[in-house]
């Protein structure tokens, strides 16, 4: 999906309404994959767990981790809605904002992507 198809769908998403069934779509699940590579890999390695990137102080969230598992099975949308702002927002001192660049479901596609690393 491009960014001008996302964006046109954009009005249905923002940080407290996921779209559900975002996951279940095959092509999404292929492109979030792509925005991984392309955005957040550098930083936070290709399988989430800060492998093969430089030494960030502070270093960069670990994903696919036990506790990251339970952060999404207690906090559910809560915790996704927070990923969502804060890959939108950015996170200083290292972390940039993609909210300018990526589509409200593109930002969905990569959370969602994050909680099954």
């Amino acid at each position: 999906m491009t960014v001008g198809e996302a964006s046109a769908r954009d009005a249905r998403f923002d940080d407290s309404n996921p779209n559900k069934t975002l996951w279940d779509d095959e092509s999404v699940r292929e492109a979030s994959a792509h925005l991984w590579a392309a955005h957040c890999a550098a930083c936070h390695g290709a399988r989430g767990r800060n492998e093969g990137v430089p030494a960030l102080d502070p270093a960069p969230r670990e994903f696919g981790t036990g506790a990251m598992a339970m952060g999404f099975a207690m906090g559910r949308d809560k915790m996704r809605g927070g990923i969502w702002r804060r890959i939108r927002d950015g996170s200083p001192p290292h972390m940039p904002a993609f909210g300018e660049q990526l589509a409200n479901e593109q930002l969905w596609s990569l959370v969602y992507f994050i909680e099954h690393l």
